[in-house]
């Protein structure tokens, strides 16, 4: 009879939490840590991951392993080649113009240093979870040391063969994924662009039909009841909310970072079309934008920040009355308080990136708001599972004004139905049922 394995084995870039003077201090953001990070309620976890410092962490039911990099080395590692090679590459975007061999081998000699570490700490015998494109490498390396219960999660979408025959390392990075026993992805187009890359790429250890049979679709959730349930600690970010409610103004809003992807110019520029050729809905309706800092020392997030800025003030200084602005712009990561005070406030979210792999933000609204509705793009890979909803092309001005139009004006009773639909869908697909299909169990 199988059994779930005594501790759960993590192997993720980013550490769940992170280390200061007093050890600890908040979790860290992502959809990955954030939900995987609660499974430590009901399983011991043991979490390998880079930090700036060497050492060993115990939180409850949880050790992180934390394993030291460089600057320098992070700079061609992180920086260079996830950052700059493989993140826009895997969302059709090119940011190089040439690809460098040092980012590559930086980026190989970290996958091997995760590795070393791995395998002096854990047997071989146990299961372990690898995750993301940051760690590619591993699970062919740990596969070499005779580790048979490997687990891959790809988190970011996978692209076309086609567009990846640019790139020099795809063949060693394919090859690297392939040593898992199990490899998954969120969509079934990721799975199935992943196998056609494969053809012809991977060692021949493998077969492409044992590779087939190892290769699965299931989105990543979060722990709906941690959502649905919690109490709100009082903060004046929520006391706002509320008096903009009170006057009777709905409020529409957007949390990410602050990354290209994510379609922030995007849906000002819809917002913006919204209400000009909404005017009745002037006065009556605030767009909360929340922008988390992320990679502020790369020129093109300094650009991308300035132009949402420059946006943000021309359209309020255009559209703005004496008792009505209608966007409140929150440049600044926002406490984990906060997150739930703008959840449980917001008449509608609006998740709408130029492309995402899945996007928990969606799936963390409507677990916090029974009431909440939302415009998804079609690209985010969470509307291939949430059918309830609005769903847009986000470079299509028109269509995404409809969609903010017919939110507002949606009954209450479709409205109920609507959050009722989505809700089921996430119950169902929680953090249990992918952590249950991705984890190998031991015999």
């Amino acid at each position: 009879m199988k059994n779930f394995p005594e501790r759960i084995n993590i192997a993720s870039y980013r550490c769940p939490f992170k280390a200061n003077k007093d050890k600890f201090s908040e979790l860290n953001t992502g959809g990955l840590v954030g939900g995987l990070s609660s499974l430590r309620k009901n399983h011991r976890i043991n979490w390998f991951c880079f930090d700036s410092e060497e050492g060993v962490d115990e939180i409850t039911n949880m050790t992180i392993h934390r394993i030291s990099i460089d600057r320098e080395k992070n700079k061609l590692y992180y920086g260079e080649f996830c950052n700059n090679y493989l993140w826009p590459i895997f969302h059709y975007l090119r940011k190089a113009d040439i690809f460098r061999v040092e980012p590559w081998l930086s980026y190989r000699e970290s996958n091997i240093k995760m590795v070393n570490k791995i395998s002096n700490e854990i047997e071989s015998r146990e299961s372990i979870l690898v995750n993301d494109y940051h760690l590619s490498l591993v699970p062919g390396e740990l596969n070499e040391k005779g580790f048979e219960k490997i687990s891959f999660f790809w988190h970011i979408p996978w692209v076309s063969p086609e567009y990846l025959q640019m790139f020099p390392w795809i063949k060693e990075i394919v090859s690297g994924i392939s040593g898992a026993q199990k490899i998954g992805f969120h969509l079934p187009s990721y799975k199935n662009n992943f196998l056609e890359t494969s053809k012809g790429m991977i060692s021949q250890k493998y077969s492409y039909q044992t590779l087939e049979r190892r290769v699965v679709a299931i989105p990543l959730g979060i722990d709906y009841s941690e959502y649905e349930n919690v109490e709100i600690r009082k903060n004046k970010f929520d006391e706002e909310l509320k008096r903009i409610k009170l006057k009777g103004i709905k409020i529409i809003s957007s949390l990410s970072r602050l990354d290209y992807t994510k379609g922030i110019l995007q849906k000002l520029e819809a917002f913006r079309h919204f209400l000009i050729n909404n005017p009745k809905f002037n006065g009556k309706v605030v767009l909360v934008l929340v922008v988390s800092p992320s990679r502020e020392e790369v020129n093109e997030y300094k650009w991308y920040k300035e132009s949402i800025d420059k946006l943000v003030g021309n359209m309020n200084s255009m559209l703005r009355t004496p008792e009505w602005t209608p966007v409140i712009y929150i440049y600044r990561k926002i406490t984990q308080s906060e997150v739930f005070s703008l959840y449980r406030n917001s008449d509608a979210f609006l998740v709408t990136p130029i492309m995402d792999g899945l996007n928990l933000v969606a799936e963390e609204y409507i677990s916090s708001n029974r009431n909440g509705l939302l415009i998804l793009s079609k690209f985010a890979g969470i509307s291939h599972y949430i059918e309830a909803t609005e769903k847009v092309n986000p470079f299509n001005l028109e269509e995404f004004s409809t969609a903010i139009r017919n939110i507002l004006e949606i009954s209450d009773e479709i409205k109920v139905d609507r959050a009722s639909k989505m809700r089921e869908f996430i119950r169902k697909y929680d953090i249990n049922n992918w952590i249950n299909g991705m984890i190998l169990k031991e015999s």
